[in-house]
């Protein structure tokens, strides 16, 4: 296959991706019943799974064989799946912790979507080959960038979702609907 097919699938899985949640939360009760679905934890479970084929099964130039990488995604989303499928039952029940699970589940949805951001700015802002000697130099640096880019993806996302989840929090106690 080549960049374009691959490009193409990528984003008819994002559309669909993207249809899918907006239904899910369209016909939920509240937001935070339509959070603890199977469909969102589809899509956490999906991006993690890119993060883990980027970082465990990049080869010396930082790409992932399509194979593994299309493995990767489907495993993270049935994973996901699975989970939420769990999750969705467990939380109706939930007495206490309610407002917690809300919270994790914001910031892993958050990080989740920063990891793989995060790599592609690393892989984008890398410094040209011109500064290195050998090549092996080029593409540990490389790795190492784009690993320390993943890691500060996934923590201004979780920040993110934090924020997210706690102004939630606030407009509901205060009465907001």
């Amino acid at each position: 296959m080549d960049s374009n097919s691959i490009l193409v699938l990528v984003l008819i899985a994002a559309i669909a991706s993207v249809i899918a949640i907006r239904l899910t939360f369209r016909d939920a009760p509240t937001p935070r019943a339509a959070l603890f679905t199977p469909g969102v934890f589809a899509v956490c479970g999906a991006l993690v799974g890119i993060s883990v084929g980027m970082t465990q099964f990049a080869d010396r130039e930082g790409r992932v064989d399509i194979g593994t990488g299309t493995t990767c995604l489907v495993a993270g989303t049935c994973l996901g799946a699975w989970v939420g499928a769990g999750a969705r039952k467990v939380y109706p029940r939930m007495s206490r912790g309610r407002t917690a699970a809300f919270i994790l589940v914001m910031m892993l949805l958050g990080g989740s979507i920063g990891a793989p951001i995060g790599w592609v700015v690393g892989s984008v802002t890398a410094p040209t080959t011109v500064r290195y000697v050998y090549a092996e130099d080029y593409e540990s640096g490389l790795a190492r960038l784009s690993a320390n880019r993943m890691v500060w993806g996934v923590v201004i996302g979780s920040c993110s979702g934090l924020l997210v989840g706690f102004t939630d929090l606030t407009f509901r106690r205060r009465g907001a609907t």
